[in-house]
C-alpha cells in the first residue's frame, strides 16, 4: 500500500519557536507509518487516526546532528 505524503522530505527543514528559535534541516526520512481508522473505529473508542515518521536531521545552531520523531493527527 503506497504510503500518504503527511511528512516533509530530505532536504526540507522544520522550525521551532520556543522554548527558543531554531531550524533543523532533514537528512533522512528513516521511517514512516500511517495508522488510518475509519469513523466506525473512531465512533467504537479506537482513537483518531495518526502518522509517524523519525527523522535524521541537523540543527542550524552548530551542526549537530540528532533524530527527531513526529507525529501527526490526520483526518480519518
Amino acid at each position: 500500500m503506497t504510503q500518504m505524503g503527511f511528512f516533509p522530505s530530505p532536504g526540507d527543514h522544520i522550525t521551532f519557536e520556543n522554548p527558543k528559535h531554531t531550524e533543523w534541516f532533514i537528512i533522512a526520512k528513516l521511517s514512516q507509518q500511517t495508522h488510518q481508522n475509519d469513523e466506525i473505529d473512531v465512533q467504537d473508542g479506537f482513537g483518531p487516526s495518526y502518522a509517524v515518521a523519525t527523522f535524521r536531521v541537523r540543527s542550524d545552531l552548530g551542526n549537530q546532528e540528532a533524530y527527531m520523531r513526529v507525529y501527526l493527527q490526520v483526518p480519518h
